[in-house]
């Protein structure tokens, strides 16, 4: 490279009336090559073919030099690792969130979470990258494939080890399933709204169908194993979770936001409020809460909005049983803001069903504050904390 090369790479702004993204070229090389890509704006519903790809970061603090446009860029090692198997089997064409948007761009950030139930739906495939292979995870593979087909068969010696506790083939699906990528709340959006999707991890692929008829296989299973049941737990936290969210938007019956937030309740996000902006493109009711994403605006702030918003649409005060299951305030929010983080983890089913609209049953609070379910609430509505309103 010459020394221009050395220079950071330099964004052209987008295009917001014709809905710009980029798109990221990988060009051709030896597997131990460096990377080198190109980048280019396109209208979105106006762009030639292009695969999504779906993967967690990894420390962005331990990163690896690729070039795009000629220029530096700083790859986590997980990315960097996704762009060289990727371009071994002729992924070229791209959307990956770190590159193809300014991450150093707050006010673009906003407007493209609200692109990215497009982009992904729109993609003519999304790649899911678990990350490099270890853990016998080629041998996971091969034995998910052989589960999804049938397994109780007896003539199938993965089959026949996965059904037995404390086996190497059990042991390496279950490693599987315990990598980052499936508790990143990101995925349920890439994953739920996209058609064709493929899984590596390292040289290994499975495809998305195969994968949940193993799954489907394996809950059936579990029911009369105890000790699968122990060892796959951690499955019904995630990705059954990803599975009925998927079921609803292939159903086109999207989610309500506070249901969104009350299943995904267990993922993670490195920024509290994307546990929040990674829902709204897959919600039917997201926008209604927020608009527009704004990552120059505190957690604080955005969270308040969101009650606001909601009583604004709703026009009535049911609000404030969710503040009846939100005994921390690491924020400092005003009383009668709820933890919307948290509605996974401590507020029951039928409570969310009847603030979504679901449920049939009349809900109140009384004068003494005690909420449905019995747990005291105290609110403090101040002259001005109402003018502000």
């Amino acid at each position: 490279m010459d020394a221009s090369s050395k220079d950071q790479l330099v964004y052209q702004p987008l295009d917001q009336e014709l809905r710009e993204i980029r798109i990221l070229t990988i060009l051709p090389g030896a597997y131990k090559s460096p990377i080198e890509c190109t980048l280019e704006n396109a209208p979105l519903f106006d762009v030639d073919e292009y695969e999504a790809l779906s993967y967690t970061w990894g420390d962005p603090k331990i990163t690896t030099e690729i070039f795009v446009n000629g220029r530096s860029f700083q790859a986590t090692l997980n990315l960097a690792a996704a762009l060289v198997e990727l371009r071994a089997r002729h992924h070229f064409r791209l959307w990956i969130d770190a590159v193809c948007i300014d991450q150093n761009n707050r006010q673009e950030k906003g407007l493209q979470v609200l692109r990215m139930e497009a982009i992904y739906r729109k993609a003519n495939g999304t790649i899911v990258w678990l990350g490099n292979q270890e853990d016998h995870s080629d041998l996971a593979f091969e034995a998910l494939k052989a589960i999804s087909k049938d397994p109780s068969d007896e003539q199938n010696t993965l089959t026949q080890d996965f059904r037995t506790a404390g086996s190497p083939t059990r042991a390496a699906i279950k490693q599987l399933f315990r990598r980052p990528y499936w508790t990143r709340v990101w995925i349920i959006q890439e994953v739920s709204v996209s058609e064709n999707i493929i899984i590596y991890c390292g040289k290994a692929s499975i495809n998305w169908d195969t994968l949940e008829f193993a799954f489907q296989e394996i809950i059936a299973l579990k029911g009369n194993d105890e000790n699968l049941a122990k060892d796959f737990k951690f499955v019904e936290d995630y990705f059954l979770a990803l599975y009925r969210f998927r079921l609803a938007m292939t159903q086109d019956r999207p989610l309500d936001l506070l249901s969104a937030l009350n299943r995904s309740g267990s993922n993670l996000a490195t920024i509290p409020r994307d546990r929040v902006f990674a829902l709204l493109g897959i919600t039917v009711d997201g926008k209604s809460y927020i608009s527009d994403p704004n990552y120059k605006q505190v957690d604080r702030s955005i969270f308040i909005d969101m009650a606001k918003a909601r009583l604004i649409h709703t026009r009535v005060l049911d609000i404030i049983c969710l503040k009846a299951y939100s005994p921390s305030n690491t924020l400092d929010l005003p009383s009668w803001i709820p933890d919307w983080l948290n509605l996974g983890q401590i507020f029951p089913r039928r409570m969310i069903d009847y603030l979504s609209g679901c449920g049939t049953e009349n809900f109140v609070i009384n004068a003494s504050g005690k909420s449905p379910y019995g747990h005291p609430t105290t609110f403090n509505a101040s002259a001005s904390s109402i003018a502000s309103f």
